[in-house]
């Protein structure tokens, strides 16, 4: 993809088996599936928060191509890229791209009528400030696509606290740092999966797709609705 080779980047991500399980991609897909039902019962100016490679944008721009969907990320040259990508791919006909901070959004008050995410705010460190602007911006709903990890697992616990992640990986202190941000939030299509650790790399020096999980465990997505 950094090269330009949609096509080829498209084949190699449609025969990923091997990099994440059956039931953990079974599991993804139920989120996005279930964030896209929601979306549709919502309207207006769709949102999506630290968008990454775009895996959630893609599916918004081809089901609902008349709605207007801001693509943001911290990164401008993931924007860039994901630009292309999707002016390859036909579907920028409604996109707009905005680099910046979730901690620091420039948005003001009272003013989103949708926000998405997949799996993004919790990539975010020390993200209670990324709460509170969205509890700061948010007119409508929020939906986002989450994984927690059980407490208790020393390694786990250790990396996400060092990395300042722990907050929105663990269901319990997510609900909290939602709720004292004045939202309401709820747990919707929330599923149990067993996860392994993702290969390693050969050629990258043990590069990896994911650092989570660090071990065989037993994690949960589900769909996070927040809203006021």
């Amino acid at each position: 993809m950094e090269r330009g080779d949609y096509a080829g980047a498209r084949e190699a991500a449609s025969d990923l088996g091997g990099i994440y399980t059956p039931e953990y991609e079974a599991c993804q897909r139920s989120q996005i599936e279930h964030v896209l039902n929601l979306v549709s019962a919502a309207s207006g100016l769709i949102v999506d928060l630290a968008s990454g490679v775009g895996t959630l944008v893609e599916r918004l721009a081809c089901c609902f191509p008349d709605r207007q969907v801001v693509v943001t990320d911290f990164s401008p040259r993931v924007l860039r890229r994901n630009k292309k990508y999707f002016h390859y791919l036909g579907i920028d006909k409604n996109l707009d791209f905005l680099a910046f901070d979730v901690r620091r959004m420039p948005f003001r008050d009272d003013c989103v009528p949708v926000f998405t995410s997949h799996v993004g705010l919790q990539n975010i460190r020390y993200p209670r400030r990324a709460v509170a602007e969205i509890s700061r911006t948010l007119k409508g709903y929020m939906f986002a696509t989450s994984i927690f990890y059980p407490k208790g697992d020393l390694e786990t616990d250790q990396l996400l606290r060092e990395n300042g992640l722990a907050d929105l990986c663990y269901m319990d202190s997510a609900l909290k740092v939602f709720t004292e941000s004045g939202l309401r939030v709820s747990v919707e299509n929330l599923m149990e999966v067993r996860a392994q650790p993702t290969p390693r790399s050969e050629l990258l020096g043990g590069a990896g797709f994911d650092a989570l999980p660090v071990k065989e465990m037993a994690i949960s997505w589900c769909t996070l609705v927040a809203r006021h």
